[in-house]
């Protein structure tokens, strides 16, 4: 498990492939979905800043990635809580989605 978190810091870049690409992006949004059913919803975002700090200052990551990454966790978040109060979570799937077709259409 270790040398799995090792790889994932060491590898902080993003993917030029659009298929790799949105699939990241997604796996971050699932990231949020999962941690927000378990904790708080400011633990994995807090939590998940501090990774993405992390990568960007000791790893040399681009901030942008790093950003967008963390701005997927938080949008996971967001469709856990507005699903858990009872709420549809379209305004963030619909944010998400906008983020996913920029960035599929940039990389193809």
């Amino acid at each position: 498990m270790l040398a799995l978190i090792r790889d994932m810091l060491l590898t902080p870049e993003a993917q030029r492939d659009p298929y790799q690409w949105a699939a990241t992006l997604l796996a971050h949004a699932f990231i949020g979905v999962a941690l927000a059913a378990l904790l708080p919803w400011w633990a994995p975002v807090a939590g998940y800043a501090g990774w993405e700090a992390v990568q960007w200052w000791r790893f040399k990551a681009d901030p942008w990635d790093c950003l967008l990454d963390w701005v997927a966790v938080c949008l996971g978040v967001c469709v856990a809580i507005a699903l858990a109060v009872g709420h549809g979570a379209a305004a963030a799937v619909l944010a998400l989605a906008v983020i996913l077709l920029a960035g599929v259409r940039a990389r193809a």
